[in-house]
Parts: C-alpha cells; structure tokens; sequence
C-alpha cells in the first residue's frame, strides 16, 4: 500500500516536468529571431536611382547645364538617365549671347572600376542667322553623343559620386550646322555629380 501511494505521489510531482516538455506555439510577433533571419534572406536592390547634373563646355563660346535622373543596375554597371538640356552660347563674332533648349537622353556602361563609357541623344533647338536674308530662326538638331571618362562611384561617399567625360558628336540631323555646333572644338568636356538613393 505503502508503494502504491509513494508511486502516486511520484507521478503528480513529475507532472509539471512532463507539461513542460510539450511544444508550446510562440506568437510570430514574439519570434524576433525569426523575423531577423527574414530580413538577411530578403536580397538587396540589384537597382539605384539617381539624380544630378552635369556642366559642359567646348572650351571656346558654348556652356552647357544639363539635370539628369535615371537609374543605375547591377551594381552601377549600368546606368540610364535622362534630362533636360540649357546651353547658352556666346558668338565670338560679334558679342551675340543666346540660347538653346532641349532634351537628352543617354546610357553608360562601367567597363573597368571607374571607367566609363557613354553614348547619348540629344535634341536641341539652335539659333542661327540666316545670311541670304539675315533673318535669325531656331533651328532643330537631333544629335548622337559618344564619350569616355570616369565616375568615381561613391568614392565621395556610398551615395554622392563625381564624374567626368570627354563627349563628341559622331552624327547630328542637319550636316550644314556642323561648323557653328563644333566651333571651335569638337570635343565637349563634361562635369558632373550624381546622388543615389
């Protein structure tokens, strides 16, 4: 008898040992390991977009502001932007200042660290005087852009980047208009800087 109660009595104090062997659920909200360990898996952005600006100058009567936004992929491999486009333009032959719109839209490829490689379409409405009649019109121009230079990506910091490029004009709409766009230089210098987010 002695035996029996003892093994009784045994058992109902182990009880709560054996309760506490069960799986209780734990509430996802209080899983905070596994809500970090979700946010290792998740991939980072394979992607960046950008916004900046750019000066240009042909090193003669022609300076040039140009905003950009676009985006950058694989790892700023990549880069598409796209912007509007001022140029302001000084005649050495006469002292005449005017002033040109447009647009441009352009693409670049990081071939070995920092050196780049850009190709671009811009679309710019040019002044000209027309010397049959001395009359001055605007004069649309449709061009093709091909540089090389460098970016410095992010050597400013992780999200602020300068680069530079020497640019020319393989091809443009209107042949006749080559000597006022490329005078005195055919190459343009370009400066600029980007912010990434």
């Amino acid at each position: 008898m002695k035996k029996s109660i003892l093994i009784a009595l045994s058992c109902i104090l182990c009880l709560p040992i054996f309760m506490q062997a069960q799986n209780v659920s734990v509430p996802y909200s209080l899983r905070s390991g596994e809500r970090q360990q979700e946010k290792n898996d998740k991939p980072e952005r394979d992607y960046k977009f950008f916004v900046g600006g750019n000066l240009n100058s042909n090193f003669g009567y022609r300076l040039a502001l140009m905003a950009e936004t676009g985006i950058q992929l694989h790892d700023e491999m990549f880069t598409i932007g796209f912007g509007p486009r001022y140029e302001l333009e000084y005649s050495l032959y006469g002292g005449e200042v005017s002033h040109c719109f447009g647009a441009s839209g352009f693409g670049e490829v990081t071939l070995i660290d920092y050196l780049i490689l850009h190709v671009g379409y811009e679309y710019l409405n040019y002044p000209y005087l027309d010397m049959n009649d001395g009359m001055a019109y605007r004069h649309n121009v449709h061009a093709v852009a091909a540089g090389i230079g460098f970016n410095s990506h992010a050597l400013i910091s992780d999200k602020l980047s300068i680069y530079a490029m020497y640019i020319l004009y393989p091809y443009h709409s209107d042949r006749k208009f080559d000597y006022a766009i490329y005078r005195p230089f055919p190459m343009f210098a370009r400066i600029g800087i980007r912010y990434s987010f």
